[in-house]
């Protein structure tokens, strides 16, 4: 009986020295997710354990060399020697700025938007001749009498832009454009004018003559406008059409 008492206890020792020391040889894993990676490496160094970096990716809410994620998971206890594999930020992906001149705005607004980028300031331009003679003066002369844009100067048109084009930037970044606002001129006066005049008006001003309704109205001569879209004197870029309503009664007889 006494030598089982011995042989029990040293079996009870036994495991208790076992279990004591596997109790001491576990760490638990701290939480290194948004922790600079020097940082972190340290911090596991500490603990006897081992960092491994894997292959990074980009995040928008994680800068660059802070941890995105990590195995085993935080609060996880291992052994003393034991590898935590984590995955290192990129920071925001990159884009490059796109070519933006010579586009109407609403293309270009559309394009930034794309590509997650924003405009941050529209500069409107109404001389574009003044910004040609700046143009030539930023530009070398290599001897050549060439026309200062390669495209057509109309309303609305993207004229220039900062950063300029294959310029790298993050995303949400900003884009400064200046567009072509002309002072733009104004619609002639048609009402009470007759339609045989109208025409010649419209052919010298430079505005074109769109649809043509008849409805009698009492309160003007017959056979003169009465009514005009766009309005006299509205503002409109040349080569709009005017849409005109005649005093004339076609079922009359």
């Amino acid at each position: 009986m006494k030598k089982l008492i011995i042989i029990s206890l040293g079996l009870f020792l036994l495991s208790f020295s076992f279990f004591g020391c596997s109790e001491e040889n576990l760490v638990m894993i701290p939480d290194l997710r948004g922790m600079e990676v020097t940082k972190a490496k340290s911090k596991i160094e500490e603990l006897g354990l081992i960092l491994v970096s894997e292959k990074g990716s980009y995040s928008t809410s994680v800068e660059a060399n802070y941890i995105l994620a990590q195995v085993p998971y935080p609060f996880t206890e291992v052994k003393k020697g034991r590898s935590v594999s984590v995955k290192i930020s990129k920071g925001p992906p990159v884009v490059f700025c796109p070519a933006l001149v010579g586009k109407k705005y609403g293309e270009a607004s559309q394009i930034l938007k794309d590509l997650n980028l924003h405009v941050s300031s529209l500069v409107e331009v109404n001389d574009y001749k003044e910004l040609e003679r700046q143009f030539v003066k930023e530009q070398p002369d290599n001897g050549e009498k060439k026309k200062k844009y390669g495209f057509d100067i109309r309303l609305g048109v993207i004229l220039r832009q900062n950063p300029l084009p294959g310029t790298e930037m993050k995303i949400n970044k900003e884009v400064e454009l200046t567009v072509y606002v002309p002072d733009l001129p104004s619609t002639p006066n048609l009402i009470d004018k007759s339609l045989s005049d109208i025409r010649f008006i419209l052919e010298s001003s430079g505005y074109v003559l769109g649809s043509i309704t008849y409805i009698p109205n009492s309160g003007h001569a017959r056979g003169v406008i009465y009514q005009q879209e766009p309005l006299p004197y509205a503002h409109a870029e040349l080569g709009t059409l005017i849409n005109v309503i005649v005093n004339e009664d076609l079922d009359e007889k």
